[in-house]
């Protein structure tokens, strides 16, 4: 049994099991409430344990959406019975992952949490080609920037993106 705060919130990863942490595929495997966000897919909610209570929450680009208030009052009822919940969110919860908005209610309700972190798609769909984010005589750095925000389109550095020598995961 790995130490089980009443919220986790773990990280998915790109969607394939295979890239699930140990810690991740433990939590999934011992939480007895899964708050789910839709775009996880079915290889890693069936590691999710069979007792465990499945919810699928979350939003889905520019489809239907659970709003925040309503995820935030599920996992704070949930752990209040004194249940292991898991926030499973797509990739990983600290990047573009509302993370500090999903803990605030945690925090509010006094209740403890714990982050386990998921392989980010960036870093997945680079190893997946075989090629690096950064390499020596390249790049020196790599830019993680989001397509999108919550009003549409997110107003980026475009050119500045596009500049040799400049890498960057959108």
């Amino acid at each position: 049994m790995i130490p089980f705060e009443p919220v986790l919130f773990v990280g998915a990863g790109p969607g394939s099991a295979d890239l699930l942490t140990l810690a991740a595929a433990r939590a999934l495997d011992q939480a007895q409430v899964v708050i789910h966000d839709r775009p996880v897919g079915e290889p890693v909610l069936a590691l999710i344990g069979p007792a465990a209570l499945r919810v699928e929450a979350g939003k889905e680009g520019f489809g239907p959406a659970t709003p925040q208030d309503a995820i935030s009052a599920l996992i704070v009822s949930h752990a209040r019975q004194g249940l292991r919940v898991v926030r499973l969110k797509g990739g990983d919860p600290g990047l573009f992952g509302r993370l500090d908005e999903e803990t605030a209610a945690p925090d509010a309700a006094g209740l403890t949490w714990r982050v386990i972190p998921g392989i980010t798609a960036a870093v997945a769909a680079a190893a997946g080609l075989g090629v690096s984010l950064t390499r020596r005589g390249r790049n020196g750095s790599v830019r993680l920037v989001t397509g999108h925000d919550v009003a549409g389109f997110a107003e980026q550095d475009w050119r500045g993106l596009a500049r040799p020598g400049e890498v960057a995961a959108i």
